[in-house]
């Protein structure tokens, strides 16, 4: 299982860029700014949880569990 230390990369839905960020951060918070775009996202912890308990030791990519919550376009 990942750490809190460990990173994970969101692809964001508006951008089709990844924002990275410690897995510490996103069991902190369920929305986020995209690093590219004017956009917050917010996950679905439930997937989150699944994609950290198979990532195993690896960093993963979440990309069905990101959603657009504010377009600040």
């Amino acid at each position: 299982m990942l750490t809190d230390d460990d990173t994970l990369s969101v692809l964001c839905p508006r951008c089709r860029t990844k924002t990275t960020k410690p897995v510490g951060f996103f069991k902190e918070h369920l929305t986020f700014p995209c690093d590219h775009c004017p956009v917050t996202l917010r996950y679905d912890r439930d997937m989150l949880r699944l994609d950290i308990e198979t990532a195993g030791h690896v960093p993963a990519d979440i990309a069905g569990a990101v959603t657009v919550v504010e377009d600040g376009a």
